[in-house]
């Protein structure tokens, strides 16, 4: 896949970087207190600030290559329904968490048995990608970038390998990840469903790699259509957009760089928590990773070539401005010298009392004018 193959493009708002890196602000999330004990606990003493725990949605998916099973779970019944194994006749487990609550969090990690740390960074949704090793699981954290009402905003997406055939993934409210994945799930005779939990990990990263592209692609047009603007003269906030613009992939630059090294440290398996196939599905994503850097690293180029042609263009403008005063100001030299001349106040001037004196200045200076723009058209000064 390649920039500039999408028929149907939708335009990108300019955002400021500050909208799209991960931050944290007060009437989003608390801030955790300096010195506060490590570990999800200490969120769940706070937990009132996150709203109520039967806003999350829960899901858990059980499949095989001729059956699949869903079960919706209640927050309050999280220990008794996935404290359970999952069925013998099932290839992978799959549990669905959409809207991030460190009590249900919390729970998810005692019934589950991930560590506590990690439920943590879970919660705190201000993490950057990466990928935390711990002796029965694994942690994955990624952003999924996204358009919504025409503007780019991103979400992180978390992910708990606790074995090959189980995964348990946690999104902030408002996502679809989620039912993109369940959608490829309940396909018959799709590939997801043939292999374990590892693999639909590599499903899930390769959706959030594969989403860039689109959104790559109405960058690419949108400076393609900035630079046709600008050589037309008709974009008078130009250097604003190509701010934006900027700080916009810049915010994908900084979310893609570790995401990339998160993805070769999977592919690399030191922990050989994936399966022999699976690390060959990894190294599409990881390509597609290599390859997303590398279109974010040349529209980055491109919105200094626009900044750069932006600065030419406006000092073209003044210059063309500054010729013509300066041609305006040359041609009435002559008469300014002769009225400066005879404006002195001398007692005796012998052509003040001439009768056609005041014809001849008129004559003089106009002829003079007549050729100064003679002169400037042979040079080429007048366009």
């Amino acid at each position: 896949m390649s920039v500039g193959t999408k028929k149907s493009r939708r335009r990108i708002l300019p955002r400021k970087l500050g909208d799209l890196l991960p931050t944290r602000t007060p009437e989003e999330e608390p801030l955790e207190e300096v010195g506060a004990p490590a570990g999800i606990e200490s969120l769940v003493a706070d937990a009132k600030d996150y709203g109520s725990p039967d806003d999350v949605a829960i899901r858990c998916v059980d499949y095989s290559v001729d059956r699949v099973e869903r079960t919706e779970v209640d927050a309050q019944a999280i220990e008794k329904v996935l404290g359970e194994p999952k069925p013998e006749w099932a290839r992978a487990r799959w549990i669905s968490v959409v809207g991030l609550h460190p009590v249900v969090v919390d729970r998810l990690h005692r019934a589950l048995g991930f560590h506590t740390l990690a439920a943590e960074d879970i919660v705190d949704a201000t993490e950057r990608p990466r990928l935390d090793v711990y002796p029965d699981h694994m942690l994955v954290i990624a952003r999924c970038f996204c358009v919504e009402e025409q503007e780019l905003s991103s979400r992180q997406v978390s992910f708990v390998l606790a074995s090959r055939d189980v995964l348990i993934t946690f999104e902030e409210a408002g996502g679809d990840l989620a039912e993109n994945l369940l959608q490829r799930i309940e396909r018959i005779g799709g590939r997801t469903r043939s292999h374990g939990a590892d693999f639909l990990l590599y499903a899930m990263l390769d959706v959030l790699i594969d989403r860039l592209y689109p959104i790559l692609e109405d960058y690419s047009e949108d400076l393609e259509n900035l630079e046709d603007e600008l050589l037309r003269g008709r974009d008078e906030d130009a250097m604003a957009r190509i701010h934006h613009i900027k700080g916009d992939l810049l915010a994908l630059r900084r979310v893609m760089w570790p995401t990339r090294q998160m993805i070769d440290a999977l592919q690399r398996d030191e922990a050989e928590r994936l399966s022999k196939a699976t690390e060959t599905w990894m190294r599409d994503v990881q390509e597609h990773a290599a390859q997303v850097l590398d279109i974010v690293g040349s529209l980055r180029e491109m919105t200094g070539g626009l900044a750069d042609l932006n600065m030419n263009i406006l000092s073209t403008r003044m210059n063309e401005v500054m010729k013509v005063l300066t041609i305006v100001t040359t041609l009435f030299i002559p008469a300014t010298f002769l009225a400066g001349v005879y404006g002195m106040n001398f007692h005796y001037f012998p052509e003040l009392q001439w009768r056609w004196a005041y014809p001849a200045f008129w004559v003089i200076s106009l002829a003079s004018m007549g050729g100064l723009l003679v002169y400037f058209r042979k040079k080429g000064w007048l366009g």
